[in-house]
């Protein structure tokens, strides 16, 4: 009978110690968000098999890739909406402006530093 108690409670603990809290699962929910966001920015690439992607932020991020000459282009921004994936590069307004800016203010609740940023904090500090 006490061998089936303290079997019992053993039990108990490991499924307790088992149980995600609120904000575990919540992680868990984002990082499967932005697994299936990276696979879509993939499949939109010229070679996905190559994208690098850092700084991604739920449906936001950056992405660097390989190009039809093999070559990196460097990190891009992108945005993946319900209705299109933007790509810093390739979105303008119907004036010919470039629109991303405002798009991934509005979109993304991000604190990614540019790499011009970067230099003004540098000279910032320096002084």
């Amino acid at each position: 009978m006490k061998k089936i108690l303290i079997s019992s409670i053993f039990m108990g603990l490991i499924f307790v110690g088992c149980s995600k809290s609120p904000e575990e699962k919540l992680v868990d929910e984002t990082e499967k968000l932005e697994l299936e966001v990276r696979a879509h920015v993939r499949t939109l690439l010229k070679d996905g098999n190559s994208a690098e992607f850092r700084n991604q932020q739920k449906m936001c991020g950056e992405v660097n890739s390989k190009n039809s000459f093999g070559a990196y282009t460097g990190f891009t921004k992108y945005i993946v909406t319900q209705d299109k994936t933007y790509f810093e590069e390739e979105y303008r307004d119907e004036l010919g402006r470039v629109a991303f800016t405002d798009l991934w203010n509005s979109n993304c609740n991000s604190k990614i530093v540019t790499s011009k940023q970067n230099e003004q904090i540098a000279v910032d500090a320096s002084k």
